[in-house]
């Protein structure tokens, strides 16, 4: 029986074409993710995120998710740690309540991809943002959204807005 050893490197080499096509299409991203254990609600309370830890990562591979409000006497949040990036902010569907996002004058998010509510409540951002990816979007999916602090337009790129079931997108800056 004769080998056709000559195939060998003509596979291989398809295969590891295939391996380096997959891997680059499932892309992961970190999450910074609040549960809200503090009474204060400041962005620097450590206990207000998963594990009772600060993020250390902030960049535009890291989505903000607001998830839960573990402590009922948090009525606020307050933004106090600086300009960070993310390539998200996102009020996911298990977050509990409507609330206004405050932020200390210094701070505020640079912003890859997109701020979206999934919340089935109001949220009010009142801290600048600026659009830094290619493209971007505001989207109020199941809830409104207000911003009534500056969305900057660094590269001057369309924002692309998606919502459902008549839900507002309103621009107070």
């Amino acid at each position: 029986m004769q080998k056709n050893y000559h195939l060998i490197p003509y596979f291989s080499s398809r295969l590891i074409l295939v391996i380096m096509l997959f891997s680059g299409m499932y892309q992961t991203y970190s999450q910074n993710q609040w549960d809200g254990d503090n009474p204060v609600g400041n962005l620097s309370n450590c206990n207000n995120w998963y594990g009772d830890a600060c993020p250390g990562t902030w960049n535009n591979t890291t989505d903000l998710i607001f998830e839960f409000k573990n402590n009922a006497a948090q009525t606020s949040l307050f933004h106090n740690i600086g300009w960070k990036a993310v390539r998200s902010l996102i009020y996911n569907t298990t977050f509990p309540y409507g609330v206004t996002f405050d932020g200390d004058g210094s701070s505020g998010f640079d912003f890859y991809n997109k701020i979206e509510n999934l919340s089935a409540h109001p949220q009010v951002i009142n801290i600048p943002t600026s659009g830094k990816g290619t493209v971007l979007q505001l989207n109020p999916i199941f809830e409104n959204l207000t911003f009534n602090q500056p969305i900057y337009n660094d590269n001057n790129r369309n924002y692309e807005v998606f919502g459902d079931f008549g839900k507002k997108l309103t621009l107070n800056s």
